[in-house]
């Protein structure tokens, strides 16, 4: 019984960093890179954990919004946190810095 309601609780969390992901990428695409930092906020208020993807999508989003100096600071966050940043983080990173001529 006990191993069911961990399970239900471990896709539980699953989905609430899924759709907070979400909401950061879809904020990226339209080039709201200060409503997915909010989202981002809210999903750590809320006591939600980001991951690796989350952390993607939200320096995508500034990386869209020609805000280097926030994909820096997220990148710098998500290290403090543990997260190892993959190629799509470098990407994203790196086409931030690109845009900005930095």
């Amino acid at each position: 019984m006990a191993s069911a309601a961990a399970s239900a609780a471990s896709r539980q969390r699953t989905s609430n960093i899924k759709a907070y992901t979400k909401r950061i990428t879809e904020h990226g695409k339209r080039k709201q890179w200060q409503e997915a930092m909010e989202t981002f906020r809210s999903m750590q208020i809320n006591g939600v954990t980001p991951n690796l993807i989350t952390y993607n999508a939200l320096i995508t989003a500034c990386e869209k919004s020609w805000q280097y100096e926030q994909a820096v600071a997220v990148f710098d966050t998500m290290q403090l946190h543990g997260v190892e940043p993959d190629i799509v983080t470098y990407s994203a990173l790196i086409c931030a810095c690109g845009r900005s001529k930095q």
